[in-house]
């Protein structure tokens, strides 16, 4: 996924990509793969914040990810979410993964992964939603399980 940002990048707080699944669930592990620097510059979020959908019809943070170390770009990064004593508090059937920082020229994302289990195995399936997404760069590839597909948001 690539965010479809201005020629100045993407604001913070501005590009999101999250998944709507049948039945609630309490996030214990996220898996995500963005893009690497390269020679137009860096499509990478360092600071990512975990929402969900909650019962005041309000997207609520549950995390952030990346205030201490930067979330990595151009290979897997598994994202703890929630303590043992905090997973039967936070359910929700919709979520989703703000990039909570500006963004050089685009977003890029390949995958996420979300588990309800903190080895995270066995990975959860859900309809993807985004901010928006551009011409051949379908939301849907973002959770396809491929780390060479890529999606983008609006154009």
């Amino acid at each position: 996924w690539v965010a479809g940002c201005s020629a100045d990048g993407c604001a913070a707080e501005s590009e999101w990509i999250g998944s709507l699944f049948e039945e609630s669930h309490a996030f214990q592990c996220i898996r995500i793969y963005q893009a690497s620097k390269t020679m137009s510059g860096d499509p990478a979020s360092p600071i990512l914040r975990l929402e969900r959908w909650g019962a005041d019809a309000r997207w609520e943070t549950v995390r952030t990810f990346g205030t201490i170390e930067p979330v990595r770009s151009g290979r897997w990064s598994t994202l703890q979410v929630l303590s043992a004593e905090q997973k039967f508090t936070t359910e929700a059937a919709e979520w989703r993964l703000v990039s909570e920082d500006a963004v050089e020229k685009h977003w890029a994302l390949a995958e996420v992964q979300f588990f309800d289990n903190p080895e995270c195995v066995d990975k959860l399936q859900g309809t993807a939603d985004a901010s928006g997404e551009g011409v051949n760069r379908f939301v849907t590839s973002a959770l396809d399980g491929r780390a060479d597909t890529y999606w983008w948001s609006q154009e």
